[in-house]
């Protein structure tokens, strides 16, 4: 059980393939709000996370995807440019799964999508071939442009 629900709203969205579930991201949960989003083609119910705090969302629809006080770096490259390495994340779903080379050397990851409108946010380590990059290993790498920064109270969730 959730601690801290702070409201339960309840969207319909349509899928056209099965979501992958985040399992990671739920502890800490005094500083989260959930929501349900009903995944229709596979007749069960994703659960959206509402953070309180300084919150990183989407750029594009604006969930709310990590604390700022979840970033373990600021210092790391992306795609896009510059890039923040985070212990947690929430609502997101995983693409494929592949071995990169990144500029520290082959890794393995998959694509972070935004679990509300798919765009790519960055990936997810899963493996470091590198002793010295194990660290990275189940990390979140998200890419500060497809990222906005507000601060999110508790109270406007109600409405």
């Amino acid at each position: 059980a959730l601690c801290g629900v702070v409201t339960l709203r309840f969207h319909l969205r349509l899928f056209s393939e099965p979501l992958a579930h985040n399992s990671k991201g739920l502890s800490g949960a005094g500083q989260r709000g959930l929501s349900r989003v009903y995944d229709a083609h596979t007749m069960g119910f994703v659960f959206k996370l509402y953070l309180t705090g300084q919150v990183y969302t989407c750029f594009q629809c604006r969930s709310h995807l990590a604390l700022k006080n979840d970033v373990i770096s600021k210092s790391f490259q992306g795609k896009y440019g510059k890039a923040y390495l985070f212990d947690k994340c929430v609502n997101v779903t995983y693409g494929a799964q592949e071995d990169r080379i990144l500029m520290t050397g082959l890794h393995t990851v998959v694509d972070l999508l935004c679990a509300e409108c798919e765009c790519v946010l960055g990936w997810k380590y899963l493996e470091a071939f590198e002793s010295s990059q194990k660290y990275k290993v189940g990390k979140y790498l998200l890419e500060k442009e497809r990222l906005r920064r507000i601060t999110h109270h508790e109270a406007s969730l109600s409405d």
